[in-house]
């Protein structure tokens, strides 16, 4: 619970938890899944997950639309062929203005779909949207920006679109999105230009904030550090961009003290001298989950981040696949306990965590 609902949400979105099952492994075609809106319990009208089904555009969404749904709050139709038209029809339904959390990964939306969502006149009660790998662009990054819909919002997950630096710009400004405490954006085009848009929106309310494979350099790191998102931040997920010690070092010597307390610079070129800046770094103080791995870090790095002094609050450090041989095993023997240490993949005679806890980042449903 310690990072609170919107980063676990955000943190699981490669798997994008689903709600429990309720539909039956029956439910095979377009008659099953009528007969399970029309005679489903309670719990069939409250959630209903119907992910990987393969059903397919506009008769999938028209028998949805068609039935009673008003007492439906969760809703994955992830992996089917819903498309534009199968979309339509969900937007359109009356029945579905209870909805809370909607989740429709891969789902071949496009702009289209995504226009039809925002224009939706009963989708207003939506706290959660999860729209990730739907080609949708910054045309519909846009239209779901300026959509009534936003307003309600709590989490929205694009990730693994077309997005660019435009559809950042306008999802950055929205008046509408001023509450969204959750932003995940990775795997999108956004480059250094999207970052700085982001830096400089209006998104004050952001905890979680997912920059995952964005095509972002060191310049998106200058940006964020002069950013006030560094002062509301929870957590920032960076992983597998092109940033480089340079950059690091612009987020470690941010001129504010930074809220963050989960950062994630997974396969970036952080290498020993971005390592040192992080372990020296007054305004990441508050750091407890720190992902490092595969980050060209080898010894003089690991020992650095061991010192006593370094990110006093860290309990989760991550360092496999790097350079480290056994003088920085060493130093990490020295060094005051985590509750999680990682050294897998480098070059040293044992790999084994001082502890094994639990996740320190569990998954927690949508919804």
């Amino acid at each position: 619970m310690w990072l609170g609902d919107a980063l676990r949400r955000l943190l699981s979105t490669e798997r994008h938890d689903r709600p429990a099952a309720i539909a039956p492994d029956a439910v095979r075609d377009l008659d099953g899944l009528r007969a399970l809106l029309d005679g489903g319990g309670p719990a069939a009208r409250e959630r209903l997950e119907l992910a990987g089904r393969r059903f397919a555009g506009a008769r999938f969404g028209d028998a949805i639309a068609a039935a009673d749904t008003s007492g439906l709050r969760v809703l994955d139709l992830s992996e089917n062929r819903l498309g534009a038209g199968g979309v339509r029809a969900l937007a359109a339904s009356p029945s579905l203005g209870g909805l809370e959390v909607l989740v429709l990964r891969g789902d071949q939306l496009g702009d289209a779909g995504a226009r039809l969502l925002a224009a939706s006149p009963s989708l207003r009660r939506l706290r959660v949207l999860v729209l990730s790998g739907n080609a949708i662009g910054d045309d519909g990054a846009a239209a779901l920006a300026e959509s009534p819909l936003a307003a309600s919002l709590d989490t929205l997950v694009l990730s693994g679109n077309r997005i660019g630096a435009r559809g950042a710009q306008a999802l950055a400004s929205s008046p509408a999105l001023e509450k969204l405490r959750a932003l995940d954006v990775g795997r999108n085009p956004l480059g250094d230009a999207g970052a700085q848009a982001l830096a400089d929106g209006r998104l004050a309310a952001l905890r979680t904030l997912g920059l995952a494979r964005a095509d972002l350099t060191a310049r998106a790191l200058w940006a964020l550090a002069a950013s006030p998102l560094t002062a509301t931040l929870d957590a920032l997920v960076l992983k597998g961009n092109r940033l480089d010690a340079a950059g690091v070092a612009a987020l470690a010597g941010a001129p504010r003290r930074s809220t963050l307390r989960a950062l994630d610079l997974c396969r970036n070129r952080v290498g020993d001298d971005g390592a040192r800046a992080l372990a020296a770094s007054a305004a990441l103080a508050g750091l407890e989950v720190l992902n490092l791995t595969r980050a060209g870090i080898g010894d003089a790095g690991a020992e650095a981040l061991a010192s006593a002094g370094a990110l006093p609050s860290l309990r989760v450090l991550e360092l496999c696949g790097n350079r480290i041989g056994e003088p920085g095993r060493r130093a990490f023997e020295r060094a005051r306990p985590f509750e999680r240490l990682r050294l897998d993949g480098n070059h040293v005679t044992s790999a084994r965590p001082r502890a094994e806890p639990p996740d320190p980042l569990p998954a927690a449903q949508v919804g």
